[in-house]
């Protein structure tokens, strides 16, 4: 066979075959895209069902009643008592050996406090050595004292003959050396009015 001939009939061959193939390729894609459409068409079928009411899911009934009432059912339970009687009861019906636990009580709602609040706790509850200091000197020896409020008690801290603080090393040996233990005795004397005009007058009268 001449060798024009075996190319023309391999052309053939592949024509034939590339036919085939292409063929097979529209039938995959329309098959795809067939069950695409029917999978589509399922969709919005249950879309359509579901918005003329026909077929409603089964909801939740506490969903329900919130969606009608707008809050959460408390299950018969009109209070917190009731509640703590309630999970009380439920308590005891627990087996024996889970009663020798102590009792499951509901914890308090918390109601929010307003910001004002929250940052006087967050104060409070910075952890501070030295909440409040008062420096005064003495005329006679011209040392300088330092009173501190710690945990609800005044120290005083004194600087040595030269004007200088106390070494960290004196600090924690000495430290703190009482001096009076009560704020009260910091505190300025209230007043009560006539007693202490009384008691000037007197006092005048007698000198």
């Amino acid at each position: 066979m001449p060798i024009n001939v075996i190319s023309t009939a391999q052309q053939e061959i592949d024509i034939a075959s590339w036919k085939e193939l292409r063929q097979i390729t529209w039938y995959l894609m329309y098959s795809v895209s067939l069950q695409s459409m029917l999978e589509d068409m399922r969709i919005w079928t249950r879309r359509a069902i579901r918005k003329s009411n026909m077929l409603e899911p089964d909801r939740d009934p506490k969903s329900v009643e919130i969606a009608r009432t707008g809050s959460r059912p408390n299950n018969g339970c009109s209070s917190l008592s009731d509640r703590a009687v309630k999970v009380a009861q439920e308590v005891t019906l627990l087996p024996t050996c889970l009663l020798d636990f102590p009792s499951i009580m509901p914890a308090k709602s918390r109601i929010r406090k307003d910001r004002s609040n929250i940052q006087q706790t967050k104060r409070r509850r910075m952890v501070t050595l030295f909440s409040k200091g008062v420096e005064y000197s003495d005329l006679c020896d011209a040392d300088v004292f330092m009173a501190v409020y710690v945990n609800g008690k005044y120290h005083i801290l004194i600087t040595d003959s030269k004007g200088r603080w106390l070494s960290a090393e004196q600090l924690e040996k000495h430290y703190p050396p009482p001096i009076r233990k009560n704020p009260e005795d910091y505190r300025a004397p209230q007043r009560e009015g006539n007693n202490n005009l009384r008691k000037s007058i007197e006092a005048t009268e007698k000198g």
